[in-house]
């Protein structure tokens, strides 16, 4: 599948950090008209900015382009092994916020146990937006990082309840959980991130 232009600009100053439109559609192997129409449109839909300028070997100055990190975010949800976390990412996937809280002496059993973790998600959403400084227009959308017990006792409409009508994604916690036993410990308090990840890649970086 051809990768679109705006994907490759993203991946390329997300990978390389901010580039001028001239080091992009070289990057991209795009034609310039092609890359400074979609950085015009990523501009406007306040993803990238202009972050400054460097000077070229022919003496004509080229200005940057690079993500911006202080309009748009993504919102990750973890819900896995007993803790619900929740964060606040920028779209070069560092956290701005974050908060988490044990579910584990939830009776999952009961029919209003999955009213109770979207209740308890909603509230620690709003103090993170409160503390951020955030409104909904500055939030792309969510992820959910949520390992299949979770998953299968709660249902799948969880998700859209958590979204709180955002754009939602759903991203399986078992993977993450396999490569932790096998290589490297993750922590349940930080799955959130991948839930955010989730997004990213999603509304950002998917062909």
């Amino acid at each position: 599948m051809k990768m679109k232009v705006r994907t490759k600009i993203l991946s390329a100053i997300l990978h390389d950090g901010p580039c001028s439109q001239a080091e992009l559609a070289k990057k991209c192997t795009a034609s310039p008209s092609a890359v400074s129409e979609e950085c015009r449109r990523l501009i406007s839909e306040g993803i990238l900015l202009k972050t400054g300028r460097h000077s070229l070997a022919s003496g004509r100055g080229g200005t940057l382009l690079g993500i911006d990190i202080t309009r748009r975010f993504a919102v990750g949800i973890g819900l896995c092994r007993g803790v619900i976390s929740a964060g606040i990412i920028t779209l070069d996937g560092r956290t701005l916020e974050k908060e988490t809280l044990s579910i584990s002496e939830y009776d999952l059993s009961k029919p209003d146990s999955g009213e109770r973790i979207i209740a308890d998600a909603s509230e620690m959403l709003s103090r993170l937006f409160k503390n951020c400084c955030l409104s909904g227009e500055n939030i792309l959308g969510v992820g959910v990082c949520m390992d299949s017990e979770l998953s299968s006792r709660l249902g799948s409409d969880i998700i859209s309840k958590l979204s709180n009508g955002y754009p939602a994604f759903f991203e399986p916690a078992d993977e993450y959980l396999a490569y932790s036993q096998a290589y490297m410990p993750i922590n349940p308090e930080e799955m959130y991130v991948f839930g955010g990840a989730k997004v990213i890649r999603e509304l950002l970086l998917k062909n």
